[in-house]
């Protein structure tokens, strides 16, 4: 199993979220920007169901994914996500 997990390992990904900075001109990434960009990810990833573990601020994001792609989250662990 743990062997299984090392192999996934490279397909995780965080939401492709950009940092906020005053040396680029960017600003934070609103959660919809991130969910967005989650589930562009997921749709590139081949895989055809997953579920999500998130923590903290990333509840959101897990739950958001959840909300717009039903067919492919499966399930959802929230960690410490105050919700």
């Amino acid at each position: 199993m743990l062997a299984k997990l090392a192999d996934l390992s490279a397909d995780v990904a965080f939401g492709g979220a950009i940092l906020a900075s005053s040396a680029t001109g960017r600003s934070a990434p609103t959660v919809r920007d991130v969910i967005v960009a989650t589930a562009e990810q997921l749709r590139r990833s081949g895989y055809s169901t997953v579920v999500i573990v998130s923590h903290s601020v990333g509840s959101f994001v897990a739950l958001g994914l959840a909300r717009a792609l039903p067919d492919r989250v499966k399930g959802v662990i929230l960690i410490n996500g105050g919700l």
